[in-house]
């Protein structure tokens, strides 16, 4: 899972570069699709490996709390509401541009 961020940053690091000087659309495209597809794995990954083995782990008393200060952190620093936003936001990407 580390190496998938490292590999997410260094998609990351080639669409900035792509964009930077003379922008180079295919550079970009290549970087920015390898970058979902390894997000849309990793995210699975997270979601049906990892997650339910830290549940798994770490026992519901714990996984609860832990579910309680991300939902604090939501409303106290992102804001309430801005995670639904961020989705939303997602999902027109994909009708657009997928």
């Amino acid at each position: 899972m580390l190496h998938e961020h490292e590999l997410g940053r260094k998609y990351l690091r080639g669409m900035r570069a792509a964009a930077e000087s003379l922008f180079d659309q295919v550079t970009f495209m290549q970087n920015a699709a390898a970058y979902a597809d390894l997000l849309r794995h990793h995210i699975e990954k997270e979601n049906t490996v990892l997650f339910p083995m830290g549940e798994r782990v770490l026992g519901e008393e714990a996984f609860d709390a832990i579910e309680a200060q991300f939902q604090r952190h939501e409303e106290e620093v992102i804001g309430a509401g801005r995670h639904a936003e961020l989705h939303a936001m997602l999902a027109e990407f994909g009708r657009r541009y997928l």
